[in-house]
């Protein structure tokens, strides 16, 4: 496979196109991986070569078809005192079987070729790439989800969002052991080396509190730990004394009312629940919902066009939630911070 990477520089370029300064899905393309186009050790591939502006965010997804196919993508940069310019690999995913998706970030403007290749040796068959374009200047634009007053609450939730965007993949920390990963954004107030400060998927609530699945954001804003109960290091029915309670709805109380002077421009409120800050049973299920309440945002149409949806871009409608929920064991009460997109 190295020799085939090293080969690649060598090669023609099949086709050149114009990339655009704003988000764009180009059109998705086939790659017909054929006796055309063969690494000198044995890789079929295609390749298309794009002129990227310096700070260009671009993002790759190549799905493959037939029975042995296992889509590999090679980014090749300008070369320049016989050295070749490297992009920042921001995402590399393999997980789901015959796709593999890639985030690149463009330190140096030029041409870059894109090389889809079977990473099956020998194997031909077929690749249909999707690939969209954006920039890293965004990120710093205080016009894209502007905020209420300049705290710095509200500049590190503005930052956030406007990373959400892009479904989080440029600020995805550590790999965490069980799964997720650690936000490398640091949001004002909120505990970075919790457990519960973590970007993973899971499942969130609707406005009429059904399940939806998402890629979510999550931040420890605060712990109010319980006195247990037992009389005992054997007594383990006694449960804990929730009487703390009341300051953790204090201090819940408190972020949301910040946040509803930090949210008060372009957002508006989706929901607001008030169920029991303890374990309760309903149906069937032991349910933990706690307190909540859901900031929408109106739509960020001037970034994210509804009709041209693209995998590693969020939905058009933000949300920022607040929840006050007892924590796994019913032993403290746990408020987080949320941020996501379904």
């Amino acid at each position: 496979m190295k020799r085939m990477i090293l080969a690649f520089s060598f090669l023609t370029i099949m086709t050149i196109a114009n990339a655009q300064s704003l988000i764009q899905k180009f059109v998705q393309q086939k790659f017909i991986l054929s006796d055309s186009f063969k690494s000198p050790d044995g890789y079929y591939f295609g390749a298309v070569t794009y002129g990227l502006q310096l700070h260009s965010i671009l993002m790759i997804r190549a799905v493959g078809t037939g029975a042995e196919m296992r889509p590999n993508i090679f980014l090749r940069g300008p070369i320049k005192n016989e050295a070749e310019t490297t992009p920042t690999i921001k995402l590399y995913d393999t997980t789901t079987d015959k796709t593999t998706n890639e985030f690149f970030v463009i330190n140096k403007a030029g041409d870059y070729t894109i090389y889809f290749a079977n990473g099956r040796m020998g194997k031909k068959g077929e690749i249909m790439a999707s690939i969209g374009l954006a920039s890293t200047e965004w990120l710093d634009n205080t016009n894209i989800f502007p905020m209420a007053g300049n705290t710095p609450l509200a500049a590190s939730l503005g930052t956030l969002l406007r990373h959400a965007i892009f479904q989080f993949n440029l600020v995805k920390g550590e790999r965490l052991m069980f799964g997720g990963n650690k936000p490398s954004i640091s949001v004002t107030g909120a505990d970075m080396g919790s457990a519960g400060t973590i970007i993973d998927d899971e499942t969130v609530l609707d406005v009429n509190l059904k399940e939806k699945f998402s890629r979510v954001c999550n931040y420890e804003m605060g712990v109010v730990k319980y006195k247990s109960l037992a009389k005992n290091k054997e007594d383990y029915s006694s449960g804990w004394d929730q009487q703390d309670s009341t300051l953790a709805i204090k201090n819940y109380d408190n972020l949301k009312s910040t946040l509803l002077k930090t949210l008060a421009t372009d957002f508006i409120i989706e929901r607001e629940t008030v169920f029991p800050l303890y374990y309760f049973h309903r149906k069937g299920d032991w349910i933990r919902h706690g307190r909540s309440i859901v900031f929408k945002h109106k739509g960020n149409r001037d970034v994210i066009d509804p009709a041209n949806e693209f995998y590693f871009l969020a939905g058009k409608n933000m949300r920022v939630e607040l929840s006050l929920r007892p924590d796994t064991f019913g032993s403290a009460a746990e408020l987080i911070l949320k941020v996501y997109s379904y």
